[in-house]
């Protein structure tokens, strides 16, 4: 209702990642979402965004992210920016990210693994989540603004 942030996530996520820092050109970070796998901590508004109006799970049970560039940044190390391909609801547009990494480190099972966490913002509108019911002021009762955040963890693969 304009006055608070609602926050959510997706708990059925595939990841496709293969990551060289000193070869960033062949670097790439894909992700596929279930759109009902959404979670905002409330089942009413979870099954409402599944409706026409927001995702249209059941015309559009994907959404799709499938990056096009990593390039490093000359002002910070482990620091990025990711470019790809975001696709919902059929509607694909091109989106840049700050991407920060961390590690490698080695974790208990001698395992090599690394985080990525990326953060951007969309205009939810320009993917046809055309919700636009408006308060008495006018304002709307969903803002367009969504921030995304991704997050990986990737362990390495033996060759």
């Amino acid at each position: 209702m304009v006055v608070s942030t609602v926050h959510g996530h997706f708990n059925d996520v595939t990841t496709d990642l293969f990551w060289n820092p000193k070869k960033l050109k062949n670097s790439y970070l894909n992700g596929t979402i279930t759109v009902t796998s959404i979670d905002t901590n409330n089942k009413k508004r979870d099954k409402h965004l599944q409706e026409k109006e927001f995702f249209h799970s059941s015309k559009f049970p994907i959404i799709t992210f499938k990056s096009s560039a990593i390039k490093a940044t000359k002002n910070k190390k482990n620091s990025y920016i990711l470019t790809g391909k975001l696709t919902i609801k059929d509607i694909t547009k091109s989106i840049s990210c700050p991407l920060i990494t961390k590690g490698p480190i080695t974790d208990p099972w001698n395992n090599e693994r690394i985080g990525f966490e990326a953060t951007c913002a969309i205009k939810r509108m320009d993917f046809n989540i055309n919700q636009s019911k408006t308060l008495k002021t006018g304002d709307l009762i969903i803002g367009n603004d969504i921030k995304l955040i991704i997050t990986v963890e990737g362990i390495a693969k033996n060759n």
